[in-house]
């Protein structure tokens, strides 16, 4: 997760407790620990930004265990230390019926979209360096809610030429915690409880022709009442959200050229001051080419419009809360892979932004898979 996150808890902890356990009874057990993390350059051209000066940074150690346990039993339990704790990323249960019909439990990765539940927490397996900036995880400063504790329906079968998917969940809707601080905003999955009787749900279609199965066109959704509170308690916001996304892929691993390409839309409705119903509009664009087996240059641009307060029109709570404004971000970069296990990437970006001044960002990461 970042690594400028503004909170450090303490190591001795019930999660740090929870993880010594989980690698206690993973060797008791036989099961195969695996894991993810990365070493980061970033220098901004914006003065004032914390990293003008150029910083070194470690990324956070992702520890997961995936394992069959029975021949219709699976389990996963991902856990990352970052900032001097442990955060628990996915725990989830699941029983296989067959490859139509697969029941999990647990925090599990929403199913918005392609991006979010193709690539987890480990950066190795992603091309770029990180994550378009919007669903970005949510104690980074993401907008959408791409952590889901509850219940994960999915299938896959195919019909004469075609293959389909399908995933269907319902599970707590999120809230937004520290309205208004200076810090320590951020959207929260709601892992113990949910704030009203309202349930969130979402689902995701996919379709790929069985002679190319690199192509997939995909459409998703999530339907949730957020609400949102202050420091002290005090509920500030409520809206009902809707997610609608559409995304147009060719992706495979073992094939030269990548195209990742979603668009989101976003409608929040107002239902504590009744100011009506905000829309905003999320996209990028991400293109790849593996030249040689080892090196891959690639391109993504990303931008979210945001419907902000005028004279004449209320804006979003729900963005305003999360400090979400018009942006966007083009970058052009290089992957060259020392092994399967371990990468180096080079970025240059241009970030505009409404509020600061247009700057320019130079990334570095080599990250890797043990």
């Amino acid at each position: 997760m970042s690594q400028t996150h503004g909170r450090y808890r303490p190591f001795i902890s019930l999660w740090g407790i929870l993880f010594f356990l989980f690698l206690s009874l993973s060797v008791a057990h036989g099961f195969e620990i695996k894991g993810f993390s990365d070493v980061d350059f970033l220098k901004s051209t914006l003065k004032g930004d914390p990293n003008e000066n150029g910083s070194f940074s470690l990324g956070a150690i992702d520890l997961y265990v995936s394992e069959l346990v029975t021949d219709h039993i699976e389990i996963l339990t991902e856990m990352a230390l970052e900032d001097g704790g442990v955060d628990v990323e996915r725990l989830q249960i699941g029983y296989i019926f067959n490859d139509a019909l697969k029941i999990r439990a647990g925090r599990v990765h929403n199913a918005l979209g392609y991006w979010n539940i193709t690539f987890h927490h480990g950066k190795q397996m992603q091309t770029t360096i990180d994550r378009p900036f919007f669903i970005k995880f949510e104690d980074e400063g993401g907008l959408f809610p791409v952590h889901l504790v509850g219940v994960w329906t999915a299938g896959r079968y195919s019909l004469g030429p075609l293959i389909f998917g399908y995933d269907l969940m319902v599970g707590n809707g999120s809230r937004i915690m520290n309205v208004g601080a200076t810090e320590g905003v951020e959207l929260d999955p709601n892992n113990a409880t949910d704030d009203n009787k309202n349930k969130a749900v979402s689902f995701r279609l996919q379709v790929s022709p069985r002679f190319m199965t690199a192509l997939k066109i995909i459409g998703s959704g999530s339907f949730s009442k957020v609400d949102g509170y202050d420091s002290t308690g005090l509920r500030v916001l409520q809206v009902r959200q809707q997610i609608l996304n559409a995304a147009l892929i060719y992706d495979q691993e073992g094939q030269p050229f990548e195209l990742l390409s979603e668009v989101f839309w976003v409608n929040n409705k107002d239902e504590l001051a009744g100011l009506g119903t905000s829309r905003n509009t999320f996209y990028y664009v991400q293109l790849g080419y593996t030249l040689i087996d080892f090196l891959t240059p690639y391109t993504r641009f990303e931008q979210s419009l945001i419907q902000e307060a005028t004279p004449t029109r209320a804006g979003d709570p729900y963005m305003a809360a999360l400090s979400a404004v018009d942006r966007w971000i083009a970058l052009v970069g290089v992957r060259y892979d020392i092994s399967a296990e371990t990468a180096l990437k080079a970025e240059v970006r241009r970030v505009h932004e409404r509020g600061i001044e247009n700057h320019s960002e130079y990334a570095v990461q080599w990250s890797f898979a043990f």
